[in-house]
């Protein structure tokens, strides 16, 4: 699991990545950390702390 100081910036683009394409396929309206966490693979914990951080930046 990453904590905050290790969530790095490429990581981010990741998300934020994952989230555009699956809003241009208009797969999905709500994304949840679980979702998030299935589709790419990644932690629960990790999917939270990526959105909690991409919230900041909105």
């Amino acid at each position: 699991m990453n904590t905050d100081k290790s969530i790095t910036e490429e990581f981010l683009i990741r998300v934020k990545d994952f989230i555009e394409m699956e809003q241009c396929s208009c797969s999905m309206q709500i994304f949840t950390p679980e979702y998030i966490a299935r589709n790419m693979q990644i932690s629960i914990e990790d999917a939270k702390e990526a959105l909690r951080l991409l919230k900041k930046e909105v």
